[in-house]
């Protein structure tokens, strides 16, 4: 056997290494956290077997009437999801959210806590 290696990085979407035969990790540290706040803000709660209760469920959302006041619903279980799921990686500073026609419009300011770095990060969720 080789020696034991962590996956702190796996890539997204999950793919080989074929060079090395191993899971592909993400070697752009900013690029791995916006696949985490992706993956985390768009997985629908109950999609994950062994995590019912992962996700904010975004995408349900654009079935849902878009009425008034949906931008502070949306941004609660936005924040609610980040700070779950990521809080060890991530500080969100800021969430705003948009309303237009059929289209849900969610902007995340976050700081990348080993790097002491904001980020920005836009999301568009349509039928």
């Amino acid at each position: 056997m080789g020696p034991s290696r962590s996956f702190d990085r796996f890539a997204f979407p999950l793919a080989v290494d074929r060079g090395a035969g191993t899971i592909a990790e993400e070697a752009d540290h900013d690029k791995y956290i916006k696949g985490l706040i992706l993956q985390t803000l768009l997985c629908a709660q109950g999609e994950r077997i062994n995590r019912g209760d992962f996700g904010a469920s975004l995408r349900r959302l654009v079935f849902a009437p878009l009425t008034a006041g949906i931008e502070s619903f949306v941004q609660t279980m936005v924040l609610e999801a980040l700070e779950r799921w990521l809080a060890h990686l991530v500080r969100t500073e800021e969430i705003r959210v948009r309303v237009s026609g059929e289209t849900l419009t969610v902007e995340v300011a976050y700081l990348v806590i080993a790097k002491g770095e904001q980020q920005f990060l836009s999301i568009e969720v349509t039928p």
